[in-house]
């Protein structure tokens, strides 16, 4: 009995600790979360499990996206849930480096490297993780997910306000980075080639993966739902061009079924899409569902020919790589973040929603080409799984964080 405890109870030796610092909003599986942080919340999950790793998370007391942890690897603190979103970000901020300080303190750093994480570019995010990188001279790293194109870059079509602000938090994280030797990570590093900055810290490449195993394909003319599209509902994610390509499709072929589901991104959103769903007649060929669950999702990928995904930008577009591997096939702008895609995908310039309804009515003129492409597309899919991705990721992690010059030598 002595010795079977014994055994229980033994720990694997520490590897790497990585500390989390989530405190602009928190991992919820929530209709308001991005790809990007759901697809964190995944990785963390599974580098938990690997021997010789620990994961510790510091986020909001209210964040049931991070159920499932061992609560005792798992910190908190307190959330001012009660107070406006901005106000809750800096008042938890405060809490949250109080909370880390007296977390980190307590960690034995070596001979186990030590990492900071800061998951997304907000600002507290990153001033969190170089604060406690230079505090306790280890490594830090921002996840960008992506770099935001410059404002200029279609602002109308964007939201001019919104662009501008993701747009200036990205270069002043990305000018951070640079100046205090944290670490970058991103979906697409075509995509950081075209920011134009020139890093000499270490740049991870932070692939997604798919949770599930890839479904089987059914025929497309057995499919019920002629194109559907799943996100926010906004001006960034081109749903505004999606109604206007999909006017000139109804134009040619009346009994086509558009499926849009999503929460809408403010009350403005929610009446242009409606006045000009209205102003062109589309009533009975659009289908506005809301926020969907998990399984009301793959239903609706799984009756869907075609996914079309008309964003402005992305970091990696982790529903447009669900609908793929669900046999719907992708219709996007052409960005570096459908590369993972190959070939097969159909892709038109950005902005330009007459050439995006000829793509869709030249697919379903053929069931068998949309079929044969759907097919490719999901092939290309084969190699970002639960196996490969994070161990790849927590190997590019590892070995920035056991490099030779740290925050506090600078």
């Amino acid at each position: 009995m002595m010795s079977e405890l014994v055994l229980e109870n033994k720990r694997p030796e520490i590897t790497i600790r990585i500390v989390v610092l989530q405190t602009a909003g928190g991992f919820k599986a929530s209709g308001e979360t991005g790809g990007g942080t759901k697809h964190f919340a995944d990785m963390t999950r599974v580098w938990a499990k690997v021997p010789g790793v620990e994961v510790y998370l510091v986020t909001n007391t209210d964040d049931h996206g991070i159920a499932g942890y061992d609560p005792a690897v798992r910190l908190s603190v307190a959330s001012a849930v009660s107070l406006p979103y901005s106000l809750q970000i800096f008042l938890n901020f405060f809490a949250q480096v109080k909370e880390l300080d007296r977390v980190i303190s307590a960690i034995p750093q070596f001979p186990s490297p030590l990492i900071l994480v800061a998951p997304s570019p907000f600002p507290s995010d990153v001033l969190a993780t170089l604060f406690f990188a230079k505090r306790y001279s280890v490594k830090g790293v921002v996840y960008f997910h992506h770099i935001p194109p410059p404002p200029w870059w279609f602002p109308r079509r964007r939201g001019a306000i919104r662009a501008m602000v993701n747009w200036i938090v990205g270069q002043c994280a990305l000018a951070v980075c640079k100046v205090a030797g944290l670490g970058v990570s991103v979906d697409n590093l075509r995509c950081m080639r075209s920011s134009k900055w020139k890093l000499s810290t270490g740049i991870l490449v932070d692939e997604e993966f798919l949770t599930s195993s890839l479904k089987d394909l059914t025929p497309s003319a057995s499919r019920p739902v002629t194109a559907s599209f799943i996100g926010r509902l906004a001006k960034s994610k081109g749903v505004l061009d999606l109604i206007r390509a999909w006017k000139v499709v109804v134009d040619s072929r009346p009994m086509v079924k558009l499926v849009v589901a999503g929460n809408f991104g403010s009350e403005r959103m929610r009446r242009d899409i409606y006045d000009l769903i209205r102003r062109y007649g589309l009533g009975s060929t659009i289908e506005l569902k809301g926020f969907l669950s998990e399984n009301e999702k793959e239903s609706l990928l799984s009756s869907s020919r075609l996914f079309i995904h008309p964003s402005y930008e992305e970091g990696w577009s982790y529903i447009t790589m669900e609908a793929a591997a669900h046999g719907a096939l992708p219709v996007t702008y052409d960005l570096p973040a459908y590369d993972y895609l190959g070939p097969s995908a159909a892709r038109v310039p950005v902005g330009d929603y007459r050439s995006l309804a000829r793509a869709i009515l030249a697919l379903l003129d053929d069931d068998k080409a949309i079929e044969g492409r759907a097919l490719a597309v999901k092939l290309m899919l084969a190699r970002y799984t639960a196996d490969s991705v994070p161990a790849t990721q927590l190997s590019e992690l590892l070995s920035f964080s056991q490099s030779s010059v740290f925050l506090g030598d600078k």
